[in-house]
């Protein structure tokens, strides 16, 4: 028999780390570890603010599951964007005990998360559900460590911008596939739902580079896939697992008994990796020993043939546990769920804003049948497709708010607009409002309006100052230094011209008349003036920020624009979309981006 000592001595550690963690919120909270006070917090919006939950009721986050039916609900990302407007280029909002940092420009996104992406690289975990999805064993939520920093490596020589071209011919393939059922329901004039012809491409495009599985649109692979994404979104959008994100006590609490074998998450995990396992272990048979060369090129087998990067570890430290089948499974799932929802959501808004506005559709599908038969490389090289591509990606972001990193330490930063001091404390999610920012009228005139030839006549919009190197769109260190030293040269110029004496520019003209008198002609003398540096050729415009940015960025991000415009060149070689209905729908939650999306649905009538 079990006696009350044995029961106390069992329920001792627990109350232990809840007492201690009150304790710690409380009576240390805002100060450091020395007892002197930290830095205040970036500003926070002030209205809606209740004393428990503080901004969760406001948005909604943890309390609505069917938000788009909340009366005078307002989505999350227009919230940040109207405080945005109010606050600046950073605020915080409190989620109950969590405070999330948001960024709401490209200057506050390069300062906090390229410039210091070493300090604010980790990843941010408030959704359980994907934790137990996952186990944190992906490149997106995997702790900031050696083991992650090989596993992008890996991942990125295989993605990156460097290795697109390998996957030209596989895209092509799911492309035509789609093209031909267009042409079909083209040939009789039919109505379609666009988001079923959507999804087969997209999810057939994700298959073909994960394990080189071919698709028809009757798979019913296909329906499975799509099922499990519906009860991962549902499981997110649960009441526990909503609050736990306000609450860290919570979440532990959560998370235990989610971890247990036998509940409902680890019943839907098993169900989700299923078929899968069956195609990598298919595939790992058909590879045989020696890697089978007539076994088409995919993900996993370039996993699986290569060797994987080397992994740097320091004396005295633990080498990180090695790259597995296990690993390479999940990330390869977690690909395709994630690249899905992604690549279906942009390829949808674009379709449903092509087939809304005629005459830029018109003028698109002149320039691309001009093209015709067309391949990947060409239809990439169509500029006006390419701005269209951008431009949806620009007003209707698949992800308005993205994918959050997080701080691995304590930090004190300087506010870009008002110079002030302001703390960031260690694990806070930071969020990029890429809402905030591609809605920025200064970067983007008349942003509500979907214009391509906005990005025909200039590299980049307006008043950027970011730039991207080649592999991963990051942030270019060196061009940002140029940038500086160049606004001060500038600046210097401007200076020295407008304190130029009368003395200074009599010589001049005695100067220049002397030459004249010598010679027959002259260019009159200049003050001298400080050169003014150029960007390095090898980097590109950073334009937009619907990959994300820092080094938790989308690998896929140049195989994935590349993909979208040859999907929508193709398309519209062959067919005519004419938009009969079109509905938005928020949606609080999406497979492993918790902050939701605006998913469309659209009835289009097809013709030629």
């Amino acid at each position: 028999m079990v006696s009350w000592g044995q029961v106390w001595v069992f329920c001792s550690i627990p109350i232990s780390i809840v007492l201690a963690a009150i304790v710690n919120r409380f009576m240390w909270a805002g100060r450091n570890a020395d007892g002197t006070p930290k830095q205040p917090l970036p500003p926070y919006p002030k209205q809606g603010r209740h004393w428990l939950y503080r901004h969760a009721k406001l948005l909604g986050a943890p309390l609505s599951v069917t938000l788009s039916d909340a009366k005078g609900f307002i989505p999350a990302y227009k919230r940040f964007t109207q405080w945005s407007n109010e606050l600046g280029e950073i605020f915080c909002v409190q989620l109950g005990e969590t405070v999330v940092m948001v960024l709401n420009s490209p200057r506050a996104v390069y300062e906090v998360l390229v410039e210091k992406q070493v300090l604010n690289s980790t990843r941010s975990r408030l959704d359980i559900v994907e934790e137990v999805m996952t186990r944190s064993n992906t490149l997106l939520d995997k702790s900031f460590d050696e083991s992650w920093r090989q596993l992008r490596r890996f991942l990125h020589d295989a993605l990156g911008s460097r290795g697109t071209d390998q996957w030209d011919a596989l895209i092509e393939g799911a492309v035509d596939d789609l093209v031909v059922l267009l042409r079909k329901a083209a040939e009789k004039e039919e109505t379609i739902r666009i988001k079923n012809y959507v999804d087969f491409v997209s999810l057939s495009v994700m298959l073909r580079l994960a394990f080189g599985k071919k698709v028809d649109i009757k798979d019913p692979i296909l329906a499975r896939i799509l099922d499990d994404l519906h009860d991962v979104e549902a499981a997110q959008q649960g009441f526990l697992n909503r609050w736990s994100r306000a609450f860290p006590l919570l979440k532990v609490a959560v998370r235990l008994y989610e971890m247990l074998p036998g509940t409902k998450l680890d019943k839907l995990r098993k169900q989700m990796l299923t078929p899968f396992i069956e195609m990598y272990m298919e595939l790992k048979e058909a590879l045989g020993p020696d890697g089978n060369k007539n076994v088409d090129m995919c993900l996993a087998k370039y996993l699986l043939t290569n060797e994987a990067p080397e992994a740097k570890v320091a004396e005295g430290q633990r080498p990180p546990k090695p790259l597995d089948d296990e690993i390479y499974l999940i990330n390869l799932v977690h690909l395709i769920h994630h690249g899905h929802v992604y690549v279906s959501t942009a390829l949808l808004n674009t379709f449903s804003l092509l087939a809304s506005h005629s005459e830029i559709q018109s003028q698109a599908r002149e320039v691309a049948q001009q093209q015709r038969p067309l391949k990947l490389q060409t239809s990439n090289r169509i500029p006006f497709i390419r701005a269209i591509v951008k431009e949806s990606l620009r007003l209707r972001t698949p992800a308005y708010l993205g994918i959050p990193h997080a701080a691995r330490i304590d930090q004190t930063l300087v506010h870009p607009t008002t110079g002030t001091q302001y703390r960031l404390e260690e694990f806070a999610p930071i969020i990029i409002n890429a809402h905030a920012i591609h809605r920025n009228p200064s970067n983007y005139p008349n942003p509500d309006q979907f214009d391509p030839a906005r990005w025909l006549s200039a590299p980049y919009p307006k008043g950027y100052t970011n730039y991207s190197s080649y592999d991963l769109y990051m942030v270019n260190l060196q061009h940002i230094q140029q940038t500086n030293e160049a606004n001060k040269a500038k600046e210097a110029n401007e200076a020295i011209r407008a304190n130029a004496d009368e003395s200074q520019r009599e010589q001049q003209r005695l100067a220049a008349k002397k030459t004249i008198s010598s010679k027959g002609s002259a260019t009159p003398a200049k003050v001298a003036e400080v050169p003014v540096p150029t960007a390095p050729a090898h980097i590109t415009p950073r334009d937009h920020f619907a990959f994300g940015a820092g080094r938790r960025i989308c690998l896929g991000a140049a195989l994935a624009e590349r993909a979208l415009v040859h999907a929508v060149a193709s398309t519209l070689a062959n067919v005519q979309l004419e938009a009969i209905s079109i509905e938005e729908r928020e949606i609080s939650s999406a497979a492993y981006t918790y902050w939701g999306r605006t998913e469309i649905d659209a009835f289009v009538r097809l013709g030629f």
